[in-house]
């Protein structure tokens, strides 16, 4: 087995808050897809299982003395050009190989075939060389050539599939050149059958009601010390994962019960809460959707899909300031910012935010509905709905962010604001 610490380079945060944790966490990387076509009622999607072919991929991207490198896909890849089906497949896109690729999606191995010349920048004959002369005190050790030394394993799995919903898990294990340790991710997204639209935080009244849930759920399974790997409070998981009769919330490594979990068990850490234990916390919407209301669910207004990406930023961003976790917005924020209108360093800035959060005892807020779009090579605008309950008041507010790109290649933000706020200012001005 192979330990230590290892940052996938696509992975946006492995979702733990404990100090070697936060070292693991990276900013936006900038993969995010940017489609402008406004989705449509798919009126025929309902109700109809939805199509899949079995993709299976093995693909050898390096090799030397036995030594290889390479990449293994099995998926659940979406047929037909259905709103949803391209939903799923722009979803898959996304965690791939980001918004740059330009090829059929329909056609999973082409975009696979993508993800493997960029598997192979780092991972080729030649790295594979010179790591084994560097690394092996046995000049005439060979590999095992049944098997990659070094490789991305890719499960893409239909994980239920309802009249009007259909979910997925995107999980990810991998192992680079050069990289003292294995690592293990697993993403979660409920799509409607109805539009393409994800299914998220909000298809519940309180997300943090939902989150006491959670966390009696896995110290129930797991143990107090499980649950709470690292002592810093219970990580919230990304997103919700809608089932026929329950909700599953699911962890990667690094975050609960043990660092290398998937590697240990080959599966992920997770709890199920039934719908009948949180009637209560489902909105209406939401008892539509599950067939637990009357009547259908509406279709959604969309001006954009984006991938997972920057959703997972935005939700990191809520759970830091519902938690109350000023140290690791840090991470987020450029040197140089521009909060609701006013320039300021970022010490300022994240002194502000605290000041402010620190008001409200009772605060939660919740991000959703991103759509990115792109300024300029090294900036790109997020527009989404910030859903704020302060005393059990809700308010929702038009926000937005801008974000620059670093030379490393993550994003940070340089600018926040929503639109309510620019026009009071604008009264003002």
């Amino acid at each position: 087995m192979r330990k230590g610490l290892f940052v996938y380079a696509l992975a946006l945060s492995l979702g733990c808050s404990c100090i070697s944790c936060t070292e693991l966490k990276t900013k936006v990387s900038g993969l995010f897809s940017s489609e402008n076509a406004e989705a449509n009622a798919d009126a025929d999607g309902t109700d109809k299982a939805f199509e899949t072919k079995q993709l299976s991929i093995v693909k050898k991207c390096g090799e030397s003395n036995g030594y290889s490198s390479g990449v293994i896909v099995k998926a659940d890849y979406p047929v037909g050009n259905s709103v949803v089906a391209q939903a799923v497949t722009r979803w898959i896109a996304g965690y791939s190989v980001g918004s740059g690729y330009t090829g059929d999606l329909t056609d999973g191995n082409a975009l696979f075939e993508q993800y493997a010349k960029e598997f192979e920048e780092g991972n080729s004959t030649e790295d594979i060389k010179k790591y084994v002369a560097e690394m092996s005190e046995d000049k005439n050790a060979k590999g095992d050539e049944e098997s990659f030394e070094w490789y991305d394993d890719i499960k893409i799995v239909k994980e239920y599939d309802g009249k009007y919903i259909v979910s997925y898990t995107y999980q990810w294990s991998g192992f680079h050149v050069g990289n003292a340790t294995s690592n293990a991710s697993i993403k979660d997204c409920t799509f409607s059958k109805i539009d393409g639209s994800a299914l998220g935080w909000e298809m519940f009244t309180s997300k943090n009601a939902v989150k006491e849930l959670i966390d009696k759920a896995l110290i129930a399974k797991y143990g107090a010390e499980g649950a709470d790997l690292y002592g810093n409070g219970i990580p919230m998981p990304k997103a919700p994962l809608f089932m026929q009769d329950s909700v599953r919330f699911d962890y990667s490594d690094y975050t609960i019960v043990e660092p290398h979990y998937y590697e240990e068990n080959g599966s992920f850490p997770y709890c199920a809460i039934a719908y009948k234990d949180m009637l209560n916390l489902l909105t209406d919407e939401a008892k539509q959707y599950l067939g637990l209301g009357g009547g259908k669910p509406k279709a959604r207004k969309q001006d954009g899909v984006v991938a997972g990406k920057m959703q997972d930023f935005l939700s990191e961003l809520d759970n830091n300031m519902n938690k109350e976790d000023f140290e690791n917005l840090d991470i987020f924020y450029s040197d140089q910012v521009k909060i609701f209108g006013s320039p300021m360093s970022k010490e300022k800035a994240l002194k502000s935010i605290g000041d402010q959060r620190k008001k409200f005892a009772d605060y939660e807020q919740l991000s959703i509905y991103p759509k990115v779009t792109k300024l300029d090579d090294k900036s790109i605008r997020c527009d989404y709905l910030k859903r704020v309950t302060i005393d059990g008041r809700q308010t929702d507010y038009e926000a937005y962010l801008v974000l620059e790109k670093s030379e490393f290649g993550s994003y940070t933000i340089k600018e926040e604001s929503d639109k309510t706020t620019d026009s009071n200012l604008r009264k003002k001005g």
